[in-house]
């Protein structure tokens, strides 16, 4: 009995020691708990020759990486592409559904309104000496590089395109990377990490568009993100689809910080057929909310002007359409607005005001007690 019991603890503790031994898988880049500005990321990791584990990617399965043989392990390229904020990214054996290892990744876009705390997170730069060195004992990664204004072949564009094919492929490119002059706005030092901007945002930007900046100085209403000289929240500097280097359409970049402006769906709006700057000037203006034009001359100036000899200037005749006081607001002036909702779903003209008696004196008795 002896025997038998000394027998069945080796047994078990040597099933129990083959179940632990899982494959090792070693990160290479970036690091845990890495902050990136890139929306596609390298991750390269280690792991056996033979062996491809089980990735998941927000609660998605990846397809295999790829894996470039070596001498003691297989070396796993995985080109990931990053939702914005926190990814999460896990390794699992797929024979024993054991987990192997966990990173996680921040993405944080330069246009991003999110910001990750110092104690969870910390800036990943590829271009540092360090990473440079591990990537070249495979690949080339030029020391040093130079720009050529006048051959945009030569040499340094076509080498920063080779990963960040974004150069290549934009629809209206900016005009310093659509001729590979990649050093007027970045440095090719290492300090510590290189291709960092050579000034701000704004600095850079006004060295080409200073009559943009310029006409903003003085002006007595100034957007926030110009206000902080952060340009790149709505401008793609290497280019895109849109006009003006925009990331996407006004609406969609105004809804990111103005979210709260129209309460429904946009195209349910009664101006849902228009783009934001069709009314507001993006960088700024002498008119509050930015609009192009002041009081109810932003509602007359092309769309909805009316011939004062024939309705007296509204479609309730006699009505004003601006005054210097706003009964219904106090401290405001009365104008379009203080009776229609510009971003609203049912407007006043919409609601039968000259049929329903009961509508109508809700709603004139605001201003007419």
């Amino acid at each position: 009995m002896r025997y038998i019991g000394i027998t069945l603890f080796l047994m078990a503790f040597s099933s129990l020691a083959v179940f632990a031994d899982e494959p090792d898988i070693i990160f290479i880049m970036p690091f845990d708990n890495a902050i990136v500005n890139t929306e596609s990321t390298m991750v390269m990791y280690d792991t056996e020759p033979g062996f491809i584990p089980k990735i998941e990617h927000m609660g998605f399965e990846l397809p295999a990486p790829l894996i470039v043989g070596g001498n003691e392990n297989d070396l796993h390229h995985l080109t990931l592409k990053l939702k914005e904020g926190k990814n999460t990214l896990i390794w699992t054996n797929p024979a024993t559904e054991k987990r192997l290892g966990e990173m996680t990744i921040y993405y944080v876009p330069s246009y991003s309104m999110k910001r990750v705390p110092r104690s969870k997170g910390k800036e990943f730069k590829f271009h540092s000496r360090d990473m440079e060195a591990r990537c070249n004992l495979c690949h080339s990664i030029p020391q040093e590089m130079e720009t050529v204004r006048d051959n945009p072949m030569s040499p340094v564009g076509k080498v920063c395109s080779a990963c960040h094919s974004d150069i290549d492929t934009a629809a209206k490119p900016h005009e310093p990377a659509g001729t590979y002059d990649c050093f007027s706005c970045h440095q090719p030092s290492y300090d510590p990490a290189r291709f960092a901007l050579v000034n701000s945002q704004m600095a850079l930007c006004a060295t080409c568009h200073s009559q943009t900046t310029d006409s903003l100085l003085g002006q007595k209403f100034v957007h926030g993100p110009v206000a902080s000289g952060e340009c790149l929240i709505c401008h793609d500097p290497h280019g895109g689809k849109r006009k003006n280097l925009l990331r996407s359409s006004t609406l969609d970049m105004c809804m990111r910080c103005h979210f709260d402006t129209v309460p429904q769906e946009v195209k349910n709006s009664l101006h849902g057929d228009l783009e934001c700057d069709d009314c507001h000037q993006p960088h700024g203006g002498g008119n509050p909310n930015f609009l192009i034009e002041e009081g109810a001359n932003l509602c007359l100036s092309e769309c909805h002007d009316l011939p004062d000899e024939e309705l007296g200037g509204h479609p309730i005749p006699g009505h004003p359409r601006q005054a210097a006081v706003d009964p219904s607001k106090p401290g405001r002036q009365m104008w379009c607005l203080s009776c229609h909702k510009i971003h609203g779903e049912e407007d006043i003209s919409q609601l039968d005001i000259f049929n329903d008696t009961e509508i109508q004196r809700t709603f004139c008795m605001r201003c007419h007690y």
